[in-house]
């Protein structure tokens, strides 16, 4: 598995997912490089980064290669949930072994 961190840029003022895919679509622009280059994205799960309507994630989807990208939404999440749900059933597993 490889990680490239394509940029870091400081955000001042509002931080929406508009915002966001901004700057990252100028990124882009300037250095050349085609969104069919990015392969997949991933958040920490945040409204401004996740929401369906708004979010970086739904105007990522707008672009024209959306297909070609893995979006991978809030990972953290999904194994604390994960997480969760394994230690409700261990518990629950539990309780009717002792029975």
């Amino acid at each position: 598995m490889n990680e490239h961190i394509l940029f870091c840029k400081k955000l001042t003022g509002r931080t929406t997912g508009q915002d966001v895919f901004n700057v990252i679509d100028n990124f882009f622009s300037q250095h050349k490089l085609d969104w069919k280059s990015c392969s997949h994205v991933c958040t920490d799960g945040a409204a401004a980064m996740t929401g369906r309507v708004n979010g970086l994630m739904a105007h990522i989807k707008k672009t024209k290669h959306r297909n070609r990208l893995n979006l991978e939404n809030n990972l953290v999440t999904a194994v604390a949930t994960i997480s969760s749900r394994l230690t409700k059933l261990m518990r629950e597993k539990q309780a009717q072994v002792s029975h």
